[in-house]
């Protein structure tokens, strides 16, 4: 292990203050501080625990030294240390002092330190957070930290180093001694094992040497506690390690915990103070805890720099039970063993505080000639061979030990001594048993003899021990027995006489209806003492003041005034004097007990008072009340509380000093009435009404208890009603609706009338007629309810311009000349419009345009673009064409509206002509519709000649299929003459 030197400090800076020179050590070279990720960038708060990882790379070192001065140090380090990498994680407080400049470290920072530079980001400031690092070798690293609120660890490159970790209150001794620190290699603790100690006793040192201006400086002790996480070390015997700290520390405070980390009980604590010269005595503290022991070993000298030296030195580590110091040990038994014979033994130890225990079973058994006697771990002990053995018992440095005498002779008697002795009732006799063996030998046998009492009602004996106690006055014989032979005695016990009684307690003053026990002890002839209270008899000289129970001694006071006690057994007497005082108040009861109420309602309480003579009465005007909450509960001066909010308070009476009290439980305020919005609501069916519940409670408040009712409709054909209070009118009547919460509720009626129409649409939307072409509208009018309904022949029909078109009241418009016009249709005062356009551009004489829609039910499928799967529609118009307008390359004009959303999509088709004969044409073409959720489509056609005139157009609506979409399979013909939903005609 190496020790802390002055030729491994990385940083030496002296600065003043207040006149007052202070080495300080800061090889703190470089910071990183790295922030747990993911959790807001934060440092852990004071009183976590913080672990700083730190490593050192020396790229030259030398040799440590001692005696170096402050500037040898100096000059060592800039030789010597050439640059340090550290990394520090989760620390507390980022404050660093490097180069006696406060220097803040970034979340993130990371610097290295070189020979005069350091490169440290500096941003927010915190908390003071002093870091002193210094190192012993390259493969240990030691360090302090300025704060009680972080517990620290250090990493080391060395697999079964462990590093102890100083927490002193930041201070530093003279002329460069350094704080103390170690780490423990293998030899005597394995890896994961710590020692924590924690310096902060101070001493002042006021030596010549000390400082040339003669100031007094605080410096920091060392190992104030010495507390384990270590556990026990087995090999610690043989193989100690060593604690050493710098310079600078006169005692060494020693403490040893009942927890781990100085939690639990302190069981032991001593200050020893430094021998003053190396050549001093070796102070060594030994507490022992049940068997393992921590052994400081303090050996010291001062310096002419000031401070004094210490080592540690660490013998099984352990926690726990009492610590005094073991002194002696005790074997037994002594006697001898015949040949074969095998005698458990005993080591009894004795502590320096008087205690005993037993330590058979951790100490060292051995045998001074076990050819003679043999002793096993446990301590049993068999005779091998005649002649003498010592058999000894160690423990922790102590030995006891005792002979045993090994013969090959047999047992011929034993006798018992005392002879026919006599004991008193209670006091007891140890009897010894003598063995006379054929060689005319004789031992105690005591030990090993069975004992008995012929009467155990007169004296029983211990089996084992010899030791007879005295029960009640008779005669009994007591004999012992040890391979089969025997020897007996008599023993008398007779009672012992009473000297004198003392009554107990004297002189009692107590109230009326007050009682008193008393005890009387008897002092007896053989100077012992019993309790006798229920062997005297008992009296009272007046029994109008107290009475006395004649057998058991407890008094009873009656009324004011005195008596003399008196116990008697025989003609011995004792007497004290009561004095009984009028009744006093013993207890207060508060009635109700445990009363539970509402907030906002009252509870009255009462009082009654029991006292001394046993008697009651009603107190409740005199007791003083109280609520141990006031925000649960208050309560007045006569008794009546009133709940607040929910809770439980204590209410309590007082009255001279005694107080009697009971728990009032106040549960939230309970629903009174519910109130119910709009009242009798009217609404057409298919429309909603929204309610609202509100509750009135118990203490005067109300609240919205809308979303928390239950809400139910009593005709749900008529109306519904939502879990929030909304209902919806179905159908014409009357409906109750009702709002219940906790057992209370409240209702209204709802009556619902017949849908209301709401809009009308007027279709097709925004068509375009030739003049003197017609084109029939259609009104269709939507509900309350969402249902439809034909109105075009109820609907009153207007052309805003009838110049444009006219529309009679059927909805049949008439194209009177080229404009636009707005085509209304009005219903119960709900009107829906569209655009109509004319055209005057002279049309094609083609006329008798007929449609037929197939939908390709043949397992054909279509694919728009490669989006939604629609259906295919084969559209043929047959027309009349005398005059043969239409030829190759006249244009069909395909338009299309979805209902009920009226999205709208065209496209042309340039046709051929279908048939020969000039008067009669055809047009054939494919479309894909995609419905999702629309109910038809109107497809309108139109045909442009080849030279450039139109047709009438015509509306066909197709309605949505029923059953699955159809498709284009992939290589119909028909695939490439419907792509992208065009066509062309066949």
């Amino acid at each position: 292990m190496s020790d802390i030197t002055h030729n491994e400090v990385s940083k030496m800076t002296d600065f003043s203050r207040t006149g007052i020179h202070v080495a300080v050590f800061c090889i703190l070279s470089a910071l990183a501080l790295v922030l747990n990720c993911g959790r807001d960038n934060k440092l852990v708060g004071p009183g976590q625990t913080a672990r700083i990882q730190i490593q050192l790379d020396f790229k030259e070192r030398d040799a440590a030294s001692h005696g170096k001065s402050v500037s040898d140090l100096k000059r060592f380090k800039s030789q010597n240390i050439d640059e340090v990498t550290v990394s520090v994680v989760n620390v507390t407080s980022r404050e660093v002092i490097v180069r006696e400049q406060a220097l803040n470290i970034v979340d993130t920072a990371q610097g290295r330190f070189a020979e005069g530079e350091v490169s440290i980001p500096v941003t927010d400031q915190v908390e003071v957070f002093n870091i002193i690092v210094f190192a012993a070798d390259t493969q240990a690293l030691f360090f302090f930290v300025g704060s009680d609120d972080v517990a620290l660890q250090a990493g080391t490159t060395q697999a079964n180093a462990i590093v102890i970790t100083m927490l002193p209150a930041v201070s530093f001794a003279l002329l460069g001694s350094v704080q103390a620190s170690s780490t423990f290699g293998e030899s005597g603790f394995g890896p994961g094992r710590a020692i924590d100690l924690d310096p902060r006793t101070s001493w002042l040192s006021a030596g010549s040497n000390a400082d040339p201006n003669g100031s007094r400086f605080v410096w920091t002790g060392i190992a104030e506690r010495l507390f384990g996480t270590m556990g026990i070390v087995n090999n610690s015997r043989h193989a100690l390690e060593q604690y050493r700290s710098g310079f600078g520390f006169e005692t060494v405070r020693f403490r040893v915990y009942s927890g781990p980390n100085a939690t639990g009980e302190m069981l032991f604590e001593q200050i020893v103070p430094y021998p003053k010269t190396s050549n001093d005595p070796v102070v060594r503290v030994s507490p022992l805890v049940f068997g393992q022991s921590v052994e400081l070993l303090l050996q010291g000298h001062e310096n002419p720099t000031g401070g004094g030296f210490s080592e540690l030195l660490i013998v099984d580590p352990s926690l726990g039970g009492d610590i005094p110091v073991l002194q002696s040990i005790a074997v037994t038994p002594i006697n001898p063993l015949q040949t074969g014979q095998a005698v458990q033994l005993t080591a009894i130890g004795t502590l320096s505080n008087g205690a005993t225990f037993d330590v058979t079973s951790q100490a060292v058994w051995a045998s001074s000639n076990s050819a003679v006697a043999s002793v096993d771990d446990t301590g049993e002990v068999t005779g091998v061979a005649t002649g003498t053995a010592t058999i000894t018992a160690s423990f922790v440095g102590v030995v006891g030990q005792t002979i045993v005498t090994v013969t090959d002779a047999s047992l011929v008697s034993i006798a018992i001594s005392p002879q026919d002795a006599t004991i008193e009732v209670g006091k007891t006799l140890q009897l010894i048993v003598t063995g006379n063996f054929s060689d005319g030998s004789s031992s105690d046998v005591t030990a090993q003899a069975n004992w008995t009492s012929s009467d155990s009602q007169v004296a029983t004996i211990e089996a084992s021990t010899g030791l007879a106690t005295g029960n009640a006055p008779g005669s009994t014989t007591i004999t012992a027995e040890l391979n089969g032979v025997t020897g007996s005695t008599g023993l008398n016990v007779s009672a012992a006489t009473i000297a004198s009684l003392v009554v107990t307690p004297a002189d009692t003053t107590i109230a009326a209806g007050e009682s008193v026990q008393y005890k009387a002890t008897a002092t007896f002839s053989d100077g012992s003492s019993s309790d006798v209270t229920a062997q005297a008899n008992w009296t009272s000289s007046d029994s109008q003041v107290a009475t006395i129970d004649a057998t058991t001694g407890l008094a009873v006071a009656n009324a004011p005034g005195n008596t003399t006690v008196t116990a008697a057994i025989g003609e011995v007497q004792g007497q004290v004097s009561l004095t009984v005082a009028a009744a006093t108040l013993v207890s207060v009861t508060v009635t109700p007990e445990n009363p539970t109420i509402v907030a906002g309602t009252e509870q009255e309480f009462n009082a009654v008072g029991a006292f001394s003579d046993d008697s009651q009465r009603d107190v409740t005007d005199q007791v003083t009340w109280s609520s141990g909450n006031t925000t649960v509960a208050g309560i007045t001066s006569g008794g009546v509380a009133t709940g607040l909010q929910p809770g439980v308070t204590t209410i309590a009476a007082e009255l001279n000093g005694i107080s009697g009290q009971t728990l009032l439980t106040v549960t939230a305020a309970e629903i009174v009435s519910i109130e119910v919005m709009p009242q009798d609501a009217s609404v057409p069916a298919g429309l909603t009404v929204q309610y609202s519940a509100t509750a009135t409670l118990s203490d005067g408040s109300t609240q919205d208890i809308t979303t928390d009712a239950d809400w139910t409709s009593d005709n749900t054909q008529v109306a519904d009603v939502s879990n929030a209070g909304l209902a919806t009118g179905l159908s014409p009547g009357t409906a109750k609706i009702t709002a219940e919460k906790d057992g209370i509720s409240a209702g209204t009626t709802l009556t619902v009338g017949q849908p209301e129409l709401v809009s009308i649409t007027v279709t097709p939307a925004n068509p375009t007629i030739l003049v003197d072409q017609t084109m029939q509208f259609t009104a269709t009018g939507t509900f309350t309810d969402d249902s439809e309904d034909d109105l075009t022949k109820d609907a009153a029909w207007t052309s805003s311009d009838s110049k444009v078109a006219l529309i009679d009241q059927n909805g049949l418009a008439t194209g009177n000349s080229a404009g636009t016009t707005v085509i209304a249709a009005t219903f119960g005062g709900v009107s829906g419009s569209t655009t109509l356009t004319v055209d005057n551009s002279n049309p094609a004489r083609i006329s008798n345009l007929q449609p037929t829609v197939i939908q390709i039910n043949d397992s054909t499928f279509c694919d728009v673009f490669g989006g939604p799967v629609g259906t295919l529609y084969q559209f043929d118009f047959d027309y009349d064409d005398p005059d043969g307008d239409v030829v190759d390359g006249s244009v069909v004009h395909v338009s299309f509206q979805f209902l009920p959303s009226g999205s709208t999509g065209s496209f042309d088709v340039t046709s051929p002509i279908i048939g020969g004969d000039g008067f009669k044409g055809g047009i054939q073409f494919f479309v894909c519709f995609v419905f999702s959720d629309q109910t038809s489509t109107d497809v309108t056609v139109e045909i442009t000649d080849a030279g450039g005139q139109r047709s009438n157009a015509i509306t066909v609506n197709v309605p949505k299929p029923n059953g699955a979409n159809l498709a284009f399979r992939e290589g119909d013909e028909r695939l490439t003459r419907a792509r992208a939903a065009e066509c062309t005609g066949r």
